[in-house]
């Protein structure tokens, strides 16, 4: 109500997002470590003053979209270092076709992609996994390995980031055994 009473009412945009999700059971787990939609998803909000109220946009998206959101819709100066897409097409129309995928790392060399349909999961030994989130949303059948999704696959690896950053000297991240290892790996450097 302060917002919409006040003189910015039509000049301010609202950007809610939050923290990555949790497993609280779900596949035998309670945690967030993990790459599956449980863990990946979250919210991400945007209120122009434009916007209609109660417009949902179903479009993958992430939370590197942010800036290159507020760069465009302000009409700011655009940054080629940054990553994200701009996700102005989506919020003038949220149906809009998006060729995009949402991007998930954790740890160099591990790395999960959704669209509309699948989530692919690529893990720094070479295993892989692959969901048809339409007819399997909990993720309990792995395609990965159907001659069938060899394709889908292949879409999926084209967007992968080409480089990884490796974990800094100084992190201190010994949430499980995989980090302790990274991070003893990382000090060691």
């Amino acid at each position: 109500e302060a917002l919409e009473n006040s003189e910015h009412a039509n000049n301010t945009i609202v950007v809610l997002w939050a923290d990555h999700g949790y497993h609280i059971g779900e596949k035998n787990r309670f945690a967030k470590q993990a790459f599956w939609e449980r863990d990946t998803r979250t919210i991400l909000m945007f209120k122009t003053p434009e916007m209609k109220k109660g417009t949902v946009c179903k479009a993958p998206t992430q939370l590197l979209d942010i800036y290159p959101t507020l760069v465009e819709y302000c009409a700011l100066p655009k940054n080629e270092l940054n990553e994200g897409n701009s996700l102005l097409p989506l919020l003038e129309n949220p149906n809009k076709s998006w060729e995009h995928v949402a991007v998930t790392s954790y740890g160099q060399g591990n790395v999960s992609l959704r669209d509309y349909k699948h989530r692919y999961i690529l893990y720094e030994d070479g295993s892989e996994e692959l969901y048809d989130m339409i007819n399997d949303p909990n993720e309990w059948t792995n395609i990965a390995g159907l001659k069938e999704s060899q394709k889908i696959k292949a879409g999926f690896k084209k967007a992968i980031p080409q480089k990884q950053e490796p974990l800094s000297k100084v992190s201190y991240y010994t949430i499980n055994e995989y980090w302790r290892a990274k991070v003893k790996e990382s000090h060691a450097r």
